[in-house]
């Protein structure tokens, strides 16, 4: 039998303000992580459209 890791299983409660207020740490890490994504995509798009109007 294969055995899961409940990384919680220890705890019979757990505090909802901690979860909060780590989950809102997570959401923005991962917003600034989208923004910082996002403005490489457009730089990317940016090279390739001069590099095409280069060679137009």
């Amino acid at each position: 039998m294969r055995t899961r890791n409940r990384h919680l299983a220890e705890h019979k409660l757990i505090s909802v303000e901690v979860l909060r207020d780590q989950m809102a740490e997570l959401r923005e890490i991962l917003e600034r992580w989208l923004y910082q994504a996002a403005g490489h995509r457009d730089g990317q798009i940016d090279q390739i459209r001069a590099q095409g109007a280069e060679r137009a």
